[in-house]
């Protein structure tokens, strides 16, 4: 999965994808997704980020429904860059779990 990669390895990132606001998400998520999201980005950053990585997904489940998750996910695949909003939700859980080891 590009999530992992994307979110602690190229942090801070230069974006141009759009900019779309979230709509009120659905939080539908398959029970796997959290699970392969955590598990992903744990392996490509040698487990260290784990509560990095689950804070990062809860914030965007919170945040982004299914849908628009999986949407964002296609763009990485295109190789576009995270959105605005993602970023900041990368740099608050890096900030509130460790940021004397970050």
């Amino acid at each position: 999965m590009l999530v992992g990669t994307a979110i602690l390895g190229s942090v801070p990132l230069t974006l141009t994808l759009s900019q779309t606001q979230p709509t009120q998400p659905s939080n539908n998520y398959p029970s796997q997704e959290k699970t392969s999201f955590i598990n992903s980005c744990t392996q490509e950053n040698d487990g260290r980020f784990r509560a990095i990585c689950e804070c990062t997904f809860n914030q965007i489940q919170d945040t982004y429904s299914y849908e628009e998750y999986q949407n964002i996910l296609q763009q990485l695949r295109n190789g576009d860059d995270l959105p605005e909003a993602v970023v900041e939700m990368i740099r608050d859980c890096r900030a509130d779990i460790n940021p004397a080891n970050i």
